[in-house]
């Protein structure tokens, strides 16, 4: 089936945290509302959604509203604020929108999840991939300039309600912690509401489990607050995911965040009835691999490879980065950069600048905080028999390196507990690991550049890998005879 699918009216899609139910409706005439009055829309410069860019001068895009969010409030050094965002679709992708302040009130209640609209005059930038998963290079921002108009009903039949772009449950093993992605399975179980209290603000929250599998694993979703509540218990329905985040504690899991939309049974979904006949057919007797209890599924897909390999076989250079398992040594790690002051604006994580005055700038944000997060960047070399090659790890993976936090360490760098820091590199050292590694080569300065990115990092499994090593003897020995 094809990457991406479209369901088209008939789907039961579940609420989730933005209270889509509870939307204001516009009757009569009011539902040929215009968001600016004052200026017209030119319906005959309608484009694609897949061909907006940030240079493009007039546009005018027809679109449904496949999810919208709540208006949330926030606070930074300039005073209150406030957002919310939504995803648009038409027939050749789909794109998401966010408004702030005066373009949140004036809009979040203009658009209704399942309506049509035309849209001109916003804003375009590239899009923070960690937590947009769409298929679109760019995100829209509303401006005071954005015109949105409703379209009659029968003028948006053509547009599909939403589109998907569905991994496989065993791909999460290769993706980045924290990103967002699409993924669909069958409910193999499901666990009772359960509430917590949050350590930082002792409020309850709701949460509930379930597990998730397809043809190859599976993996435990969290459900939170009203879409835990939310969520029908059904025997065993096929449930998909869009914009769902990647976890990584003792093995990958995925959390449903606000913007999170959850379709039940989405029956025009060519995957839904393929995993529907699977399941019933063999799936619910099969015993797959679970990445939440630490099941390396990644490994059993991805080829182990020496460094020179890297080389010679000529990876990287594709269109697509490569995936290898790596046995190797780390050797060197440079110990300035490994941390950094990183924007405390979850949807950012950039360097911030210190004013030198208490206050951090984040340039991406435009923004000034009194306060930093603690973020891992770090350069590492390691080493096989076979050569050395210089890899760089971010957060979960360079935290399972070098067994600290990059909060615990950050404070050390700030009070300059060298000794301390020395002693973690120097246990970090000449210790034998399995490197998970992404690896794609790209264009700076005009000149071409390999980067290698550590995936994941994890102690051998001697028996493991002894069974592996016994298994390519044996390889060589049939080619041999």
């Amino acid at each position: 089936s094809s990457a991406t699918n479209v369901i088209r009216n008939g789907s039961k899609t579940l609420p989730t945290l933005d209270d889509r139910n509870n939307t204001k409706n516009f009757n009569g005439d009011n539902n040929r509302l215009t968001a600016k009055a004052s200026n017209t829309i030119d319906k005959e410069r309608i484009v694609n959604i897949d061909t907006l860019n940030p240079y493009m001068n007039k546009w005018t895009i027809k679109v449904r509203v496949s999810s919208k969010s709540q208006i949330r409030n926030y606070q930074n050094a300039r005073g209150p604020g406030k957002l919310f965002n939504c995803d648009l679709v038409d027939q050749s992708g789909e794109i998401r929108a966010a408004a702030f302040n005066t373009e949140c009130d004036k809009f979040h209640s203009l658009l209704e999840i399942g309506k049509v609209y035309y849209i001109a005059r916003a804003s375009l930038k590239p899009a923070n991939r960690q937590f947009n998963s769409l298929n679109n290079d760019y995100e829209m921002t509303f401006n005071y300039d954005t015109c949105i108009e409703q379209c009659d009903t029968d003028e948006g039949q053509s547009i599909p309600q939403i589109q998907f772009n569905f991994i496989p449950i065993s791909e999460i093993a290769n993706r980045p912690a924290n990103n967002v992605c699409d993924v669909i399975g069958v409910v193999k179980s499901i666990s009772n509401i359960d509430t917590i209290i949050s350590k930082t603000s002792q409020k309850e929250f709701n949460k509930r489990e379930l597990l998730l599998v397809d043809e190859n694993a599976s993996i435990t979703v969290t459900l939170w607050g009203q879409q835990a509540e939310d969520f029908q218990n059904s025997s065993n329905p096929v449930v998909a995911f869009k914009g769902i985040r990647i976890g990584d504690f003792n093995g990958r899991t995925l959390s449903t965040l606000n913007s999170t939309l959850i379709s039940q049974d989405p029956i025009e979904t060519q995957r839904t009835i393929e995993l529907r006949t699977w399941y019933d057919k063999e799936g619910k007797l099969m015993d797959l691999p679970d990445l939440s209890k630490g099941a390396d599924i990644g490994n059993q897909q991805v080829p182990f490879k020496t460094l020179s390999q890297i080389n010679t076989e000529g990876l990287g250079l594709n269109d697509k980065p490569d995936y290898i398992n790596i046995k190797a040594t780390t050797t060197l790690i440079k110990k300035d950069t490994a941390v950094y002051m990183m924007c405390p604006e979850e949807r950012c994580g950039k360097k911030v600048v210190d004013e030198n005055n208490g206050t951090f700038r984040c340039e991406k944000c435009n923004k000034t905080y009194n306060h930093f997060k603690w973020s891992y960047m770090i350069s590492a070399e390691i080493s096989d028999s076979t050569g050395a090659q210089w890899i760089s790890a971010f957060r979960n993976e360079a935290e399972t390196l070098l067994g600290i936090s990059a909060d615990e360490f950050g404070n050390h760098k700030l009070n300059q507990n060298e000794n301390i820091i020395d002693d973690i590199f120097q246990k970090t050292m000449n210790r034998e690991r399995i490197f998970k590694l992404r690896i794609k080569s790209d264009q700076y300065n005009d000149e071409q550049r390999m980067r290698l990115t550590c995936m994941r990092v994890s102690d051998i499994d001697w028996s493991s890998h002894g069974r592996r090593l016994i298994e390519e003897i044996n390889q060589i020995e049939s080619i041999q005879h």
